[in-house]
């Protein structure tokens, strides 16, 4: 057991040293002065932390758990006795204990620090089989789906497919260019569902950002379009504006997936009615799902919410789709974990309302005007407006629509397919930018880039690829990598890139 104490009361902290150091099993001990700070510690090397309400505690806390909530060591919270305010905020942050500083306690510390461990460590296990269950039910979800999900697909294919003809088949620029704009509206549409594909299956962060409610409302009811259309289920929205909290985004969106896809197993065979509707309340969000369907027994509207419970597989219900159980429980877990709660009750018309409250984000500050004279004067270099670019892609069509588009814009592109040639300009030639695929033949774009870094340290290359969990990327980026186009990719997407890169000063 590793210990690490700050407390303002340097005598206190003597003290649990003194008892803490009497016992065998306790390893490194390390007391920080009145004046340290907090931040500067490695905190991973401890398995306990024993502070007090400085002002440092609560803001650790939060940055710990935002980082990585598994990895958080146990905290044992001392508080004047006169402030106990501090402990009942200590516990609703998650702390172990939270407990009033004086003499008596010192005799039991060992014991609350061998406790306050174990509950840390039972904690941290919840934590694991909770994120477990999630992942699986998120690879469920899209088994349940992939039907829908091809259906969306094979339409944008057969659109791309006839509107080429058709622009191949008509010398009319006016009809080849009307063709083109509806390609290029298919193909954005195609790869938002790859992009909100991949943000689902992602492998879940611990970040929290602030995001609007209707934004994940909208993702999740786009996912579900074909199957609530299949279902003939009509959605309402009644989405107030911009109503914002801070979650993770793909949590929140798959409790909103597991209530679609609830309200249409309930309503697949009558079809109905679903209305979705956010409001402000007070400091929370309130989102209601409130469906047509048959509703729920009385005697099981309180056990929904139970592990492994259902009623989608008894005699009174369809059995086309059944259910596990985990759904509803996964997402009254995800909605405390953001500090809010989740309800439900049957509507008086028929059906069914769940209702989730979420605190609301707190308004962001208005920006400050920057004087633009002043603005020029901190910014004296003029942005280079055409980039000299070297792209390194093996694959000949990726190859041509970079060209394409980038020399349309003035820019000078060099094309190579290999890693080795590609070191042999970088080591002949200043670029401004390099455009590198993450995964080539002989030598990767992670390989490359890092050789690239070698040669010239101030090199700026963007990474490629189609994998968006790969490794590699991630490791690109950690390494100085200037960002990352994900395929497929479009005109705007590059020009943010290009922006960005004009933007890092020579």
């Amino acid at each position: 057991m590793n210990v690490l104490i700050s407390q303002s009361d340097h005598d206190f902290a003597l003290m649990l040293n003194t008892m803490l150091t009497a016992n065998r099993s306790t390893g490194k001990i390390k007391i920080l002065p009145q004046e340290a700070d907090l931040f500067q510690e490695k905190i991973s090397d401890y398995n306990l932390l024993i502070l007090d309400d400085s002002a440092q505690t609560f803001s650790l806390f939060k940055q710990l758990k935002k980082q990585n909530p598994m990895q958080i060591p146990a905290v044992i919270f001392f508080f004047n006795p006169d402030k106990p305010e501090a402990g009942k905020k200590a516990l609703q942050h998650g702390i172990s204990y939270a407990l009033p500083k004086n003499h008596a306690v010192l005799n039991l510390i060992n014991e609350l620090a061998r406790q306050a461990i174990i509950i840390n460590q039972n904690a941290t296990k919840v934590t694991i089989l909770s994120r477990q269950l999630e992942e699986a039910d998120k690879a469920a979800f899209i088994g349940r789906i992939s039907a829908g999900l091809a259906h969306d697909f094979n339409n944008i294919l057969h659109l791309i497919n006839g509107h080429a003809q058709a622009a191949m088949g008509f010398p009319d620029t006016e009809v080849k260019n009307a063709s083109l704009d509806i390609i290029r509206d298919c193909c954005e549409q195609g790869q938002n569902i790859a992009t909100q594909l991949a943000k689902l299956l992602k492998p879940k962060s611990p970040v929290h950002n602030k995001i609007a409610i209707a934004t994940i409302l909208e993702t999740a009811l786009q996912f579900m379009q074909y199957e609530l259309t299949r279902c003939k289920i009509e959605i309402e929205k009644d989405f107030a504006a911009d109503l914002r909290v801070i979650c993770n985004e793909e949590q929140i969106l798959q409790t909103f997936l597991n209530f679609l896809t609830n309200a249409r197993d309930n309503m697949h065979i009558t079809g109905g009615t679903l209305k979705i509707s956010t409001r402000r309340e007070k400091n929370t969000v309130l989102i209601e799902f409130a469906d047509s369907g048959t509703g729920i027994e009385e005697p099981l509207l309180e056990k929904i919410f139970d592990p492994m419970f259902t009623t989608k597989n008894s005699e009174n219900h369809s059995q086309e789709f059944g259910g596990s159980g985990l759904g509803l429980f996964i997402s009254k877990n995800i909605i405390e974990q953001h500090n809010g709660s989740i309800a439900v009750q049957n509507r008086e018309s028929g059906g069914t309302i769940f209702s989730i409250s979420l605190p609301i984000a707190a308004a962001a500050k208005p920006a400050r005007r920057q004087n633009k004279k002043l603005q020029t004067e901190q910014n004296p270099q003029k942005q280079k407006d055409n980039l000299d670019i070297l792209v390194v892609e093996d694959e000949v069509m990726i190859q041509s629509v970079l060209k394409n588009l980038l020399s349309r814009d003035g820019h000078k592109v060099t094309l190579v397919d290999d890693g080795e040639l590609a070191l042999e300009k970088v080591n002949g030639h200043d670029y401004d930018l390099i455009l590198s695929d993450l995964n080539m033949p002989n030598m990767t774009g992670l390989d490359f880039f890092k050789k690239a870094k070698e040669i010239k340290s101030n090199v700026k290359v963007v990474m490629i690829t189609g994998d968006h969990f790969s490794a590699d990327l991630q490791e690109a980026e950690e390494a100085g990598a200037c960002g990352q186009l994900l395929k497929p990719f479009n005109k705007q997407e590059i020009d943010a890139v290009l922006a960005k890169i004009r933007a890092i000063p020579e």
